[in-house]
């Protein structure tokens, strides 16, 4: 399975630290889960006996921004030897992961797979929203559910990449 690969372009977090933090990432049961890179979650409390790692839980439609973050965590797949692709990485249920906050200006990008069903934009200037899940949606269904708009399509010889500009 393909999972989402994720490339923090030039996000805040990318030179300060205060705009990074590392999450536990549950369901809405307080289970942890895996998730992969590129998916947006809210951060909520801090985990007891930590000060610097946050619960969060998969961002949806009505999640505020401002408590946002996207999964941005170094793609070092522990339990295997052989060679791997940025679309095998996943991070693991009860793991830590590195979040890159939202809610400021800054340009991030995810493959197909950051969008709900897997359904990209067409072109750029599009806008994009939270959709299910922690996933993207295209186009924004409203302007108060906007995260951002597509800057570029990259594609690579590998990857195709929706930039979004916050």
């Amino acid at each position: 399975m393909a999972y989402t690969v994720f490339r923090c372009d030039n996000m805040p977090g990318t030179d300060q630290r205060t705009m990074v933090t590392s999450v536990l990432v549950r369901d809405g049961d307080g289970k942890n889960i895996a998730v992969e890179n590129g998916t947006i979650v809210e951060i909520g409390a801090l985990v007891p006996g930590e000060h610097d790692l946050y619960y969060a839980t998969l961002a949806t439609a009505t999640s505020d921004l401002k408590k946002c973050a996207v999964l941005g965590t170094p793609e070092v797949i522990h339990d295997e030897c052989t060679y791997k692709n940025l679309d095998d990485f996943t991070n693991e249920a009860g793991t830590k992961a590195s979040a890159y906050k939202l809610g400021r200006e800054g340009t991030f990008a995810v493959t197909a797979e950051g969008f709900v069903g897997g359904t990209v934009p067409a072109a750029v200037d599009v806008s994009v929203s939270l959709g299910a899940n922690g996933k993207i949606t295209a186009p924004a269904a409203t302007s108060a559910t906007v995260l951002g708009k597509v800057l570029a399509i990259d594609k690579t010889a590998r990857y195709t990449f929706y930039a979004i500009k916050m």
